[in-house]
């Protein structure tokens, strides 16, 4: 245990170090390098939000107060926006997970920017403000890693 303590300490040292050693970083790459830890549980949450409108009927998401806004769109286009949503997720996932054709990661994440746009206006609409403050959320956390995975600075 108290070489395990030991050796993490000496890596957070080294990596302190190397930090110093490369001079300023931009301020919004140090997020961008933890944001991945986090992907997947975004992902895994807009897979779910994905499944839920593919699979429920238009009758069944309206019962749920949060979900009325499907009251103003038909069955089909609920089904695009599901299956839409559940690609980006697992576009946002699986190429980097499985190191298969990385850009796709980016595209996924400006598809659901996309998708996250459409869906402030439907609220905004609809005066839901707090499902406006969800999307957007999800909107700064998709361009951020649209930004950075098409940028320079991509990994």
């Amino acid at each position: 245990m108290r070489q395990s303590r030991v050796a993490l300490q000496l890596v957070v040292e080294d990596a302190g170090q190397l930090e110093q050693h490369r001079g300023q970083r931009h301020p919004g790459l140090e997020l961008v390098r933890r944001e991945p830890a986090r992907l997947p549980c975004h992902a895994a949450s807009l897979l779910a939000a994905g499944l839920t409108k593919l699979s429920k009927s238009k009758a069944k998401l309206g019962e749920d107060p949060r979900m009325g806004w499907t009251k103003d769109f038909s069955e089909g286009t609920l089904k695009l926006i599901g299956a839409a949503e559940a690609l980006a997720a697992v576009g946002l996932i699986l190429p980097a997970l499985l190191d298969i054709a990385p850009v796709l990661v980016p595209l996924a994440a400006t598809g659901l920017a996309i998708i996250m746009l459409g869906a402030i206006v439907t609220h905004a609409r609809r005066k839901e403000y707090p499902q406006i403050g969800i999307n957007t959320v999800v909107l700064i956390l998709a361009l951020v890693v649209a930004i950075f995975r098409f940028g320079p600075n991509s990994f």
